[in-house]
């Protein structure tokens, strides 16, 4: 990753604690920069053992266990982007239908490069429509049926994220997790609270009507 937080909240805590102290258990951070990653999952998408870049150089990045190398070409100086492949991709879309055809609106990220690059693909999606090639041109799809392995319609699935052209972002739900994950105590009243023992539709009704319609109302969808 390049950096992982709690988006407007700052530093992801318990992310922070696995790595400083291992606690609930270590992890292994491997530093990228985005255009690297992007880079490198590029790359094994096309099927190439790596992809060159004239960035990272003389940067701290060089050091990173993500395996980069200089290399010379023609006199030039570059670097070697190794190519990786994520065992599973989750890939979050407002569209898809049952043959696994995705629809993404908005800024797309890294979201083809990684569903293309992938040993597995699952789409998550606010909708499941009958065909999404009876609203939108071929050349239009973001990720193709033959690539998926699953589709899963989860409603509101992206909360408290936003989804263009469905519900806005819950900034208060993100500060008050950020608050509670501060403390192993507060992270764990805070996932006896919203997430042990609850379905997604459980979720969805301790969240409450009134507020899913505000941020529906913030997306400009029911105005």
């Amino acid at each position: 990753a390049a950096w992982v937080g709690n988006v407007s909240g700052g530093l992801a805590h318990n992310l922070r604690r696995a790595q400083e102290k291992g606690i609930p258990h270590p992890v292994q951070m491997i530093d990228y920069s985005n255009y690297a990653m992007a880079l490198s999952l590029q790359a094994a998408a096309m099927g190439l053992p790596f992809l060159p870049t004239r960035s990272l150089q003389g940067t701290d990045l060089m050091k990173s266990q993500a395996g980069f190398e200089a290399f010379a070409w023609h006199g030039e100086s570059l670097v070697a982007v190794p190519a990786f492949q994520p065992d599973v991709a989750f890939i979050g879309a407002q569209k898809a239908d049952e043959a696994g055809n995705v629809c993404l609106q908005g800024s797309l990220g890294m979201t083809r490069e990684a569903a293309l690059s992938a040993r597995q693909v699952v789409v998550i999606c606010e909708e499941l429509v009958a065909n999404v090639l009876d609203t939108i041109h071929p050349w239009d799809v973001t990720v193709p049926g033959f690539r998926v392995q699953a589709v899963v319609e989860v409603p509101y699935g992206f909360h408290p994220s936003p989804c263009l052209g469905y519900y806005g972002r819950d900034t208060a739900f993100f500060q008050d997790y950020h608050q509670e994950s501060r403390t192993v105590e507060g992270f764990s009243q805070w996932l006896e609270q919203w997430v042990l023992g609850r379905s997604h539709p459980q979720y969805l009704d301790q969240l409450g009507a009134s507020r899913l319609e505000q941020l529906r109302r913030e997306e400009g969808i029911l105005l």
